[in-house]
């Protein structure tokens, strides 16, 4: 679906955090050195076993995907107060549909049948 007309990922730039760290499994002291590094099952990538790694990339990496990660617990959290008071007042909960559209996917949402409300 994202494949484009040279054969590359169209979606690439766009990718979460946990993907931009694959193939790495990294910990990080409390002054930021690297703890554990594992290299994950299931990849051939020739770049992760060529030694040339930035440990600094790894942990700036690990960073940005944990506040990713923050800001999208924060979002469903926010999502289920909404829907929580939409149950307190007795109307009818959003659907798939709308829960794609508050996270900001509205071009996935409207392939979805819409969700009343």
């Amino acid at each position: 679906m994202f494949l484009g007309s040279d054969e590359r990922c169209t979606a690439y730039a766009a990718r979460p955090g946990n993907c931009r760290l694959y193939p790495f499994d990294a910990s990080f002291g409390p002054r930021g050195g690297i703890r554990r590094l594992r290299l994950l099952g299931g990849t051939d990538c020739e770049h992760a076993r060529d030694g040339q790694n930035d440990a600094h990339a790894l942990r700036v990496a690990d960073e940005r995907r944990w506040a990713e990660h923050r800001s999208y617990l924060a979002q469903i959290s926010d999502w289920n107060r909404t829907q929580r008071h939409r149950s307190l007042l007795g109307r009818r909960l959003r659907g798939a549909r709308d829960f794609l559209a508050f996270l900001g996917f509205s071009e996935t949402a409207t392939t979805l049948p819409a969700s009343g409300g």
